[in-house]
């Protein structure tokens, strides 16, 4: 996954925290890990392509993942807040150099989720680009069983926004 300057990152997650509540996955250290989920801790990284193109965009300062709980592993009741908390991923800073990068967003709970790419375009409204595990499915499934191989799953993106969660 990518590594971000602490401060870049800093800045960004305090401004979007200051939109709404968040939670933020911290960055990972050299063997894969991070700071806040040990290596042996059960999770998910759900890892999305960022083409040089999301960059190109009017205004482009950088691209985030984002992540939204929308529901349970199960069809089972279960409890959903309305407005789900954004867990926030890896961000690039515009312009990306390569021809893509590969930014991930780390789960520790098993549930459906949106996951999309935020193109922040300061001082304008940001874009966002829906990715899911198949195409024109936003829905991205982890389960228990996913957190415990700790597995890395690639998404496709959609070409459009994921569906408003509430």
């Amino acid at each position: 996954m990518a590594r971000i300057g602490m401060e870049s990152r800093g800045l960004a997650l305090a401004l979007a925290c200051l939109a709404g509540g968040c939670i933020t996955t911290s960055d990972a250290d050299d063997e894969g890990g991070s700071s806040e989920t040990g290596p042996g801790e059960p999770r998910a990284t759900l890892l999305v392509r960022v083409p040089t193109t999301d960059c190109d965009v009017v205004g482009a300062v950088s691209v985030q993942v984002r992540a939204r709980r929308i529901g349970c592993e199960q069809p089972t009741p279960c409890t959903v807040p309305a407005n789900p908390p954004d867990i926030l991923g890896d961000l690039a800073t515009c312009p990306i150099t390569e021809p893509e990068r590969l930014l991930g967003v780390e789960i520790d709970e098993p549930g459906r989720y949106y996951v999309d790419t935020i193109i922040d375009r300061t001082p304008d409204e940001p874009q966002y680009e829906c990715h899911g595990s198949a195409m024109m499915n936003p829905e991205v499934l982890v389960t228990s069983v996913d957190l415990e191989v700790r597995v890395e799953r690639e998404l496709v993106a959609l070409g459009m926004p994921c569906p408003d969660p509430g």
